[in-house]
């Protein structure tokens, strides 16, 4: 499997540093039903940092997060999604952002259903003091009226931001910003999430 980027992108505001970007990436349906079909049948349920003094440890926590995942591993059919989110990943940065990376968490599918309501309240993914995330992708792989809620918005100002949510569009943001999921009321979101790591902010 290969995933680059097409070669555009769109800002949140042109005239400042961008608060995000959304990209269009080239993803045929085949790799999208692998992805969901693989979450479907090997689910876990998503889970939060525990707290800024259990660094590196993780809990449950329903209220502010309800989802299931699956970690994608970095091999055999998996090589060509993290090959193509690595050229995507050095596109992007080079065009918008210009930080100081290093190389991808662990990959994962995410999915969001309306049974459980599923969401993920307000959050940074970048919280605690010694966390070196500094770039968070969303990719949707839904279609849009496949479901109802499941909202990804932003808090840059009243009212929230809401991103994106046609299918292949990737959201590429600071991992420092505040963000959230609205729950899902109808049908299920799916999407591909992935984290940047670089040297500690200075």
């Amino acid at each position: 499997m290969t995933m680059v980027a097409e070669a555009h992108s769109q800002t949140a505001d042109p005239h400042s540093f961008p608060n995000y970007i959304t990209a269009e990436m080239n993803m045929d349906d085949q790799m999208i039903a692998h992805m969901i079909q693989a979450v479907d049948n090997d689910p876990e349920e998503g889970v939060i940092a525990a707290s800024a003094e259990e660094e590196g440890r993780f809990t449950s926590d329903r209220a502010l997060r309800r989802s299931q995942v699956f970690r994608v591993p970095a091999e055999n059919e998996w090589i060509g999604v993290y090959q193509g989110f690595g050229q995507f990943i050095e596109q992007i940065n080079a065009q918008v952002f210009n930080f100081n990376l290093e190389g991808i968490e662990a990959l994962q599918i995410a999915r969001y259903q309306a049974g459980e309501l599923g969401h993920y309240g307000w959050h940074t993914d970048s919280a605690y003091p010694n966390n070196r995330r500094k770039l968070s992708i969303s990719v949707q792989l839904s279609e849009s009226e496949d479901y109802e809620g499941g909202d990804l918005e932003f808090m840059f100002r009243d009212p929230p931001v809401k991103a994106s949510r046609q299918k292949r569009h990737a959201i590429v943001f600071p991992s420092y910003s505040v963000h959230r999921v609205t729950p899902v009321t109808k049908g299920a979101r799916y999407s591909l999430v992935a984290w940047i790591r670089g040297e500690r902010w200075r």
